[in-house]
């Protein structure tokens, strides 16, 4: 990867997950992670080996710090990170009495929130790709400036969108389906998840949420489902699935990211990664980077947190599970 070859520029936001357990004893512990879907995506199209951006406002605070310090560290370009006042995102999770996770968020204005998208103007490389999703989609500020960097890249530039819908964050999943509705216009792929579409179209088949979106412009629609694998929707009406891995699971944290990460970087080695190849683009390549994403996903389950995997692991594991017994 060298400087001034195209980007990959990931827009969205950068967090601490605070886990927070409560012993017998009434001794508390907590546990900060560095998180967030679009920090993940960066991380793990780093470890892809894909020369990747982040356009996300980090706080001047310890949290944005440390945030700053593993991007770079990953090998994520800072040229496109925008700095503020404004204390970083919390996340706090817990439990409540009957087991089930409790999430508040006690951080009202946060720095992630303040993201202008500056930058786009000034940036010395060219972005061949633009990736947005997450809850600053639903904002109002963030949403129009959001819309503004999509709309202005776009000729020049692939469009993404992961929704990633978090009904803990925002809880009316009118004001996501609106917010999505705005973007989908603009888009060249859009990933979401089984969740993601029971969220948005309570009551709706997948094919059909699938097939409208793609009647929106859409080139490639990609829907994980868990156990149930991925599927695939591109070209005239093409539908391509291949099945779940088998997993120890530890837990599912950070396994979207994992498979977007993964995914956006075989198109872009199959060169389809363009608005005009994916047009055209070939079952077989769809197919390969739906296996080689669906394995960096599982690998990613059997982790503890969003560790997403490099790309040599996932070839190593696809690899060994091909190999004669």
């Amino acid at each position: 990867m060298r400087e001034g070859e195209p980007l990959i520029v990931v827009c969205g936001e950068a967090l601490i997950d605070l886990f927070v357990n409560l012993s017998q004893s009434g001794a508390m512990e907590a546990t900060p992670r560095l998180g967030g879907a679009p920090y993940n995506l960066a991380v793990g199209l780093a470890r892809m080996g894909q020369r990747v951006a982040f356009c996300g406002g980090l706080s001047t605070d310890m949290f944005g710090h440390a945030l700053l310090r593993q991007l770079l560290a990953e090998g994520v370009s800072g040229e496109f990170f925008e700095q503020y006042s404004e204390p970083t995102m919390l996340v706090v999770i817990g439990q409540h009495a009957d087991g089930r996770p409790s999430y508040s968020f006690p951080v009202k204005v946060s720095a992630d929130r303040q993201l202008a998208g500056s930058r786009f103007g000034e940036a010395h490389s060219p972005v061949a790709t633009l990736v947005v999703g997450s809850h600053l989609l639903v904002l109002p500020d963030t949403q129009s400036r959001l819309l503004r960097i999509v709309r202005e890249t776009r000729n020049e530039t692939l469009i993404c969108i992961d929704p990633n819908i978090r009904l803990g964050v925002i809880p009316d999943g009118r004001l996501w389906l609106d917010a999505l509705e705005r973007f989908l216009p603009q888009a060249d792929i859009v990933k979401a998840s089984d969740e993601d579409i029971a969220a948005l179209y309570p009551g709706a088949s997948i094919e059909d949420v699938a097939a409208a979106w793609q009647d929106k412009g859409a080139a490639l629609v990609v829907v994980t489902a868990g156990a149930r694998g991925a599927a695939a929707w591109f070209g005239h009406k093409q539908r391509l699935q291949v099945p779940a891995e088998p997993v120890a699971l530890v837990d599912t944290v950070g396994a979207g990211d994992s498979f977007l990460a993964a995914l956006l970087a075989m198109l872009r080695d199959g060169n389809v990664l363009d608005r005009n190849a994916l047009q055209h683009v070939a079952p077989r390549t769809i197919e390969s980077a739906l296996r080689f994403a669906v394995a960096a996903a599982s690998l990613t389950c059997a982790r503890v947190g969003a560790d997403l995997p490099d790309r040599q692991t996932v070839t190593g594991h696809l690899a060994r599970a091909a190999a004669p017994t």
